[in-house]
């Protein structure tokens, strides 16, 4: 773990191991989709906020240098394709917001 980023970040929040990172980047990957605009800027989670799913993600170039998403971690859908189609399943199709954070220091206010 990085020892500035653990200096940084406000109480309550803690930087990921190695393997944290890994599986919170590929659970944003799995919820908004790798078509995602904010693949463009190669998002890599840093930190999260106690046991919660709340996983800030640096994103270098994109219109904030960090960004805070709740992740939902929804079980997918494995019925067959055509009844997928048929009868969706409810709010199926929502995707996680993207909350900007200009510096580390902001995520102090994030709950307020």
């Amino acid at each position: 773990m990085d020892d500035d980023l653990s200096t940084a970040l406000p109480e309550g929040w803690y930087p990921l191991s190695p393997e944290q990172t890994e599986t919170f980047q590929e659970q944003l990957a799995r919820e908004i989709g790798r078509t995602h605009p904010i693949f463009a800027y190669a998002p890599r989670a840093v930190a999260r906020f106690g046991g919660s799913d709340d996983v800030v993600y640096a994103a270098e170039g994109w219109q904030a240098p960090y960004f805070v998403c709740h992740l939902a971690w929804p079980n997918p859908d494995t019925r067959p394709r055509f009844i997928r189609w048929l009868r969706p399943l409810p709010n199926s199709n929502i995707i996680p917001a993207l909350s900007p954070l200009s510096n580390l220091a902001d995520l102090a206010r994030y709950f307020d």
